[in-house]
């Protein structure tokens, strides 16, 4: 009989803390079985009410990885922060009238941010490239890559006499394509490529001379200006 009223008063005190671990989510308010902490859904649980929510909690928001799903059939499946979308998904979206639709990509702040987490990526460089930064110029509407060399002591004289700037000796193409390029030399440190009517996503490796390497990838169409420093 003690065992008994131990197992119930136990049970009971189970169920008292499943049904004082909060939602703090209106829609998902009903139902939640999972982790708690200080009477909030915190680790991994299971809301349901209006909505459904399987997945990563933390103080009672959808919080890590989960997946979301709507009244009306419309769910997403991904990654999310204080209850807001964050990172990399797939929005599943139900239309009672048309086909349904998919979006896969990154959201920020609950929006969808694109396709990509970032529009580009600098896969590699060698040792002897000081550094490489990509921006994209939002005021030209040309598809076309511009790259900045530039050589600290290239184009200058010394003892020995001219110092010649570095160059790139060969574009190796990985992805996508362009139709023409033109060469920019008359700058005494730098060198400026022009790649025009670039087919995008684009990913190529850019020889300089023949011993250095600079790996970049551009996700979106647009004008993008890609400057590589050299060590020397």
């Amino acid at each position: 009989m003690r065992l008994l009223t131990t197992l119930f008063f136990s049970f009971s005190f189970f169920l008292a803390k499943s049904q004082d671990c909060k939602v703090e989510v209106p829609a998902l308010q009903g139902k939640y079985e999972g982790d708690c902490k200080k009477n909030l859904a915190d680790g991994a649980g299971k809301a349901t009410g209006e909505d459904t929510y399987e997945g990563g909690f933390k103080t009672g928001l959808p919080h890590g990885k989960g997946i979301y799903k709507w009244k009306n059939g419309s769910w997403f499946d991904g990654y999310f922060k204080n209850g807001a979308k964050e990172g990399e998904g797939i929005m599943h979206y139900v239309s009672p009238t048309n086909s349904d639709s998919v979006i896969k990509g990154f959201w920020k702040n609950d929006l969808y941010a694109g396709e990509y987490e970032k529009p580009y990526k600098v896969h590699m460089k060698t040792y002897m490239v000081a550094s490489v930064s990509v921006k994209q110029e939002k005021s030209r509407r040309a598809n076309e890559v511009i790259i900045n060399l530039e050589s600290v002591s290239g184009g200058s004289v010394d003892i020995h006499g001219p110092i010649p700037k570095k160059a790139i000796s060969f574009i190796d193409i990985k992805r996508g394509n362009y139709m023409m390029r033109s060469d920019v030399d008359n700058m005494q440190k730098r060198n400026t490529y022009y790649l025009r009517d670039v087919q995008y996503p684009f990913r190529a490796i850019f020889r300089i001379d023949q011993d250095d390497d600079v790996e970049v990838e551009l996700f979106e169409p647009g004008t993008w200006v890609v400057e590589i420093k050299m060590r020397q």
